[in-house]
């Protein structure tokens, strides 16, 4: 049978006509008779020379390009729905916003925060009130995210803060019903300057607007009295809690740019330490520590060294009172005496008066920290006050957690602070390590600490340590105002009862950290008259009031009967004033 024969009943396998006998098609297909069985097809397919494999290929390939089709009809016919839907969608929203309450959002270009402080990010509606299912998003802009930081619903009330932002925003209810959806932000810190959002959406419509924070830290600027430097006297001036980078300058007669070292802590906030040496002729002193941003912001600091009507002098030799010059002349007289006289040995009582006047020199501005302090614990606006607030009728379990911690640190040279503490039974004062204020500030001052700090403590009337209470008992009067003296050359940190100019108590500190003083006011209770303590700034007022009538007995050494004793009056001990200071300016 040749290839254009045909079977009876054959037909096209393209087609699938009838054989007509003559009519040629491209590749026949075969056909079986409908009698044969199903299982002789591979028997009988060669026979017709017929490669049933090869045409069975092509009809897959036929059928899956069918699908194929089909598959992209329905593709392209889901893509017209979508599109139709969007279509209804935005018809829907055009309906919407054309029938919606039209507003516009507006803000202060830029705010200033100061660190520690709390700062309003603005934000107001033009409407003038609250539009209705209003939603308010506040969002910090990062350089490619932006952080959501809280958000407000309006129908529900519902807030949600961001992480790290619960505690710290807060939208104040009141400006609402004006259209005021301006964020507070608390306590804010170096971290939190940047570019703010404020998107308020309503039902069809929505409006933003950008805000910038910039953030300021500035600190007390306090000039330290070193001592004598050769032909000179040496100073030093320093300042903490800055922000951004400061400068500081020293403005004297010479008007010479001095280096200056800077540092800055966790919290990325700077410090700055300077020191110099002035001639004793020099009469002011000025330390400005400012910043070159667009900021400007500056403090400073003026120390008087001599005047035309009298002579301040920096070292130990002098200290005059304005409001008392017959009082600082016995001091002054009792210094010369005792370094004139190197044959003469003072006695305990007057040496250690010698040792508390020179403490006072190294007068500096402490300041309590308001974010650094148990919750317990209420400050005054100037920050020099301290008190124990009750919020129950129980007192706290721990005594030592109710600290709050100054503001200043020290790392270097002397300072000296005096706490007006009055007749407390309770109280404590001292210094603690940085390390020991970032637990306690961690932990919320719960429990106290137990190492990292050095303190005078007074507990229910005693006095810790027992050499403490016992030269306190010793003393006529108990301490109403107590003067702490951090000695870093010294490596000691002593206590001083200022209304008797006595010591009360010095412990050696053992430390390479930085150093910030701490307070407690101890424990309130229900019925007392609630005390605080007072940091005291003021070194005029607290001279003795019975300085004028104290003798100071003056013993020799090689002679114990020799003896001089000098008096309120200045004509008997043979120096004046002026003869003061001629001597003052000899003395090298």
């Amino acid at each position: 049978m040749t290839p254009r024969e045909r079977l009876p009943g054959r037909r096209c396998g393209l087609c699938r006509h009838p054989d007509t006998g003559g009519r040629l098609h491209r590749r026949p297909s075969p056909v079986l008779p409908r009698q044969w069985p199903a299982t002789n097809i591979q028997a009988v397919t060669p026979a017709l020379g017929y490669n049933s494999n090869e045409e069975k290929c092509q009809l897959l390939t036929i059928k899956e390009h069918l699908e194929e089709i089909y598959d992209n009809a329905n593709e392209e016919k889901c893509q017209l729905l979508t599109i139709k839907g969007q279509l209804l969608v935005d018809k829907k929203l055009r309906e919407a916003r054309s029938n919606a309450e039209h507003f516009e959002i507006s803000s202060s270009p830029s705010v200033l925060g100061t660190v520690g402080q709390d700062v309003i990010l603005p934000c107001q509606i033009s409407l003038g009130r609250q539009p209705q299912s209003m939603e308010v998003q506040w969002q910090k802009i990062g350089d490619n995210n932006y952080v959501n930081i809280y958000q407000f619903k309006a129908p529900s009330g519902l807030e949600t803060f961001g992480q790290g932002y619960k505690s710290r925003t807060m939208m104040t209810k009141e400006g609402l019903p004006n259209g005021n959806v301006s964020l507070k932000l608390k306590n804010v810190q170096v971290t939190d300057e940047g570019t703010y959002r404020c998107i308020v959406k309503s039902t069809g419509w929505s409006d933003n607007t950008q805000t910038v924070l910039y953030v300021a830290g500035m600190g007390m600027v306090s000039i330290e009295i070193l001592g004598p430097e050769g032909e000179g006297i040496k100073l030093a001036c320093r300042s903490s809690g800055w922000f951004p980078r400061p400068e500081l300058q020293w403005l004297v007669e010479d008007t010479q740019n001095h280096p200056f070292e800077l540092e800055q802590d966790h919290e990325q906030l700077f410090s700055v330490f300077s020191s110099i040496t002035v001639l004793r002729s020099t009469r002011e002193v000025t330390c400005l520590v400012h910043d070159k941003s667009h900021l400007q912001l500056k403090q400073k600091s003026t120390i008087f060294l001599s005047r035309e009507d009298k002579v301040i002098a920096p070292q130990e030799f002098f200290e005059i009172c304005q409001k008392d010059r017959q009082k600082a002349l016995l001091e002054s007289v009792l210094l010369l005496k005792a370094i004139l006289t190197p044959s003469l040995s003072i006695s305990e009582s007057a040496q250690t008066e010698l040792d508390f006047r020179k403490a006072k020199h190294y007068l500096v501005p402490v300041h309590l920290d308001p974010h650094c302090k148990h919750p317990e614990l209420a400050l005054s606006e100037d920050r020099s006050k301290v008190q124990h607030n009750l919020t129950s009728s129980k007192a706290a379990a721990s005594p030592g957690a109710l600290i709050v911690v100054g503001t200043e640190r020290f790392k270097q040279g002397r300072q000296y602070w005096q706490v007006g503490v009055w007749d407390k039974p309770d109280w404590e004062l001292g210094v603690l390590t940085e390390t020991t204020r970032d637990k306690l500030k961690k932990q919320k001052f719960d429990p106290p600490p137990e190492e990292g700090y050095w303190s005078l403590r007074k507990s229910n009337g005693k006095y810790h340590f027992e050499e403490a209470d016992r030269k306190i008992c010793g003393h006529s009067v108990e301490p109403q105002v107590v003067g702490v003296y951090l000695d870093w050359e010294g490596h000691t940190v002593s206590f001083y009862s200022v209304n008797s100019t006595t010591a009360i108590w010095k412990t050696p500190i053992e430390t390479s950290e930085k150093l910030y003083p701490f307070f407690s006011p101890g424990h309130s209770k229900v019925g007392d008259e609630v005390k605080p303590l007072i940091i005291c700034h003021n070194s005029d007022w607290d001279f003795p009031s019975q300085l004028g009538q104290q003798n100071f007995l003056l013993s020799s050494s090689n002679d114990e009967k020799a003896n001089t004793r000098v008096t309120e009056n200045s004509q008997e001990s043979g120096i004046t004033i002026n003869k003061l200071r001629m001597i003052k300016y000899t003395l090298k």
